[in-house]
């Protein structure tokens, strides 16, 4: 029995409004034809067919690309070729349905804040830069850039004085990895401080905000001079990632190195010392203390935290821990008292964070949090983020105060029972935390609808994992006992593995990447990573993959070329619910279209637009009846055109 959703509850408008209103929103959707609600109206969201555009549609698409600053040469040319080219030079322009409760719906990877501890900022898997105000958490601004799948950002860091805001990552524009400015003032981006080869792991700005540190895996380490951002000092002798940078109160520099360094910078940019750890082979994080004098390093592979002299990095302590239950102790950070806090991944629901003296020696253990992912000091309180909750403020006292929790279900570890599918795949029961005792729901795409499942569900089933001897880090089929997986980090969710039923291919997700291989262990795709994986599933004889991604999703994927055919997000709260195909199509139960808009980019150098679904009539996308057809016909143009041979239904 499917439970229908209990009606709309009284909510306050979306906190996202479109910053420029409808005459932006139509200019850019002339190529994804959101202006089809008026032009083409049969049609969805969709990328332009060129050759398909008379001669005047060409001229008023190169119109709009000029004012967007995407022309090159001379205006007249107003050619299919012209255009293409131009196209090239901007941003996908094709709108795409983007959820936005006014919360992040995965988790915080990075927190920032000024030097009075008023204003946070934060970047996560949902490609947003956010700012809130302290020590409240309210939100103040969502900030997109100009993205296209797979992007992510991986480092920030904020000016003493809230005025910059730096980001590390993946440059659409330029296919390669780079540092952003953001001006708060002017809110828009500034430029590209500098481009790497390598993912931009971790920023620091130093106290006095004129000089930005940049970490980029094998290419180094590199020291800027802001806001202009010339370049002061570098050293290419980094050989592996560096997650953990942090300045000292009197200008020198930290570096916590995945090849098993910690590294110290002099004010000048230069490396004054540079020493191998001794508890652990993989320093992720270091911190300095308050008054400048010690540091902290916590690791990936260990669960002790070295404490080091600030200004020889000689050994000082190691904290009482190694025996402890944690996989490892991460992420450090002092307090105001001179404490050390830390915390990491356990593997389990929830884990306390730890209090230590400057001597290494345990206090006690603070509130828990699930899987904490950052820690910074701030004024006399520590604010972090992890999967639960996302943002929170560690007060002097001890007590940890939630700014901010996520409306996303918990998707780390959704295997065997805790992700369980119907054989057509068109049912799905997933619970909505982590623990097996989280309430568990049920989507169903048929019947429209989502809610608490009731009883065994004997229909559903998990994946099946044990038919093919597989390495789950390399894909490839073993002749012995099949390869549990194994950890290279703390930011490692584990492989999740699903087998087809012929046993002739499978399918591997993490947090990094989601794979289908045949059943020999040759890769047949690689899917475009939304946000990590915590789940996978194959269902209807294997010819559909269905995923559990972290930023709260069910994804259905067709097994032969991994295209994908239909999303659900369902927030855990309330469990009001979207389902959207790729062209934007799409339903939703009472009060969904709170949740959800339509995020499309202008240019390279401003922030991308936001359209909130209650901002817009789009009762011509709201398709119910192409919804309930994508699954069984696993191809969206046929469910379209089966539905409009049917007639529009509407749930």
């Amino acid at each position: 029995m499917t439970v229908e959703l209990p009606a709309r509850r009284s909510r306050m408008a979306s906190p996202i409004a479109a910053r420029r209103g409808l005459a932006s929103f139509a200019s850019a959707a002339l190529f994804g034809c959101l202006l089809l609600l008026s032009i083409c109206p049969s049609a969805a969201i969709a990328a332009p067919d060129l050759n398909a555009m008379s001669p005047a549609e060409i001229a008023i698409a190169h119109r709009r690309l000029r004012e967007l600053g995407c022309a090159a040469g001379p205006s007249g040319l107003d050619t299919r070729a012209a255009l293409r080219e131009m196209l090239k030079r901007c941003p996908d322009p094709t709108p795409f349905l983007s959820i936005e409760t006014g919360r992040p719906t995965t988790p915080i990877r990075r927190i920032a804040v000024d030097r009075e501890c008023r204003v946070a900022a934060t970047v996560s898997y949902d490609k947003t830069l956010r700012l809130w105000s302290l020590p409240d958490g309210k939100p103040l601004r969502v900030v997109r850039f100009p993205f296209a799948v797979g992007d992510e950002f991986d480092g920030l860091a904020m000016s003493p004085d809230g005025r910059w805001i730096a980001v590390g990552g993946w440059d659409a524009r330029e296919s390669g990895n780079t540092a952003f400015l953001w001006d708060t003032q002017a809110e828009q981006p500034v430029r590209a401080l500098a481009r790497f080869g390598n993912q931009v792991g971790a920023l620091a700005y130093s106290p006095d905000g004129k000089r930005l540190a940049i970490a980029a895996g094998d290419d180094g380490i590199r020291i800027l001079a802001m806001p202009g951002g010339e370049p002061m000092a570098s050293d290419p002798d980094v050989s592996e990632s560096t997650n953990g940078l942090a300045f000292g109160p009197d200008g020198s520099l930290f570096a916590a190195s995945y090849d098993g360094y910690v590294r110290r910078y002099d004010a000048s940019g230069a490396r004054t010392h540079k020493v191998a750890t001794k508890s652990g082979r993989m320093p992720y994080t270091v911190a300095v203390s308050r008054h400048g004098q010690t540091i902290s390093v916590g690791f990936a592979d260990s669960r002790q935290v070295e404490i080091l002299d600030a200004a020889t990095l000689a050994p000082v302590a190691l904290t009482n821990s190694a025996k402890w239950a944690d996989d490892n102790i991460s992420r450090v950070g002092w307090d105001a008292a001179g404490r050390i806090v830390a915390g990491g991944d356990t593997g389990r629901p929830a884990s306390p964070l730890h209090l230590f003296d400057k001597s290494g020696r345990h206090l006690r253990d603070l509130d828990p949090v699930h899987y904490l992912l950052d820690l910074q000091p701030c004024g006399d309180a520590m604010i972090l983020s992890a999967v639960e909750p996302a943002l929170a403020l560690l007060q002097p006292d001890g007590v940890l105060k939630t700014l901010v929790d996520s409306d996303a279900a918990d998707m780390r570890f959704k295997t065997g029972d805790a992700f369980r599918v119907s054989a057509d795949g068109t049912k799905v029961r997933f619970h909505l935390g982590f623990e097996a005792t989280a309430m568990p729901v049920l989507i169903d795409v048929a019947a429209g609808t989502v809610g608490p499942a009731l009883g065994d569900a004997d229909d559903l089933a998990g994946p099946v994992t044990d038919t093919l001897a597989i390495n789950r880090s390399t894909g490839a089929v073993d002749t012995g006992r099949s390869v549990r997986p194994r950890g290279s980090g703390p930011d490692y969710s584990g492989q999740t593995l699903a087998i087809r039923p012929d046993r002739g291919g499978f399918v591997l997700g993490s947090w990094s990447s989601l794979r289908s291989y045949d059943g020999t262990g040759k890769r047949r795709w690689k899917g475009k990573l939304a946000t990590p994986v915590g789940g996978v599933q194959l269902a209807a004889n294997g010819s559909l993959v269905i995923v559990a991604y972290m930023d709260g999703t069910i994804r259905w994927f067709r097994w032969s070329d991994g295209a994908e055919l239909l999303a659900v997000f369902v927030n855990r709260h309330d469990l009001r619910f979207v389902a959207w195909t790729p062209s934007g199509y799409y339903v939703g139960s009472p009060g969904a279209e709170d949740m959800f808009g339509w995020q499309f980019n202008g240019n390279w150098n401003r922030q991308a637009d936001f359209l909130p679904a209650t901002g817009m009539a789009s009762s011509r996308l709201r398709r119910p009846d192409v919804i309930q057809r994508v699954i069984p016909l696993q191809d969206e143009v046929q469910a379209v055109r089966a539905a409009d041979g049917a007639g529009k239904g509407r749930l």
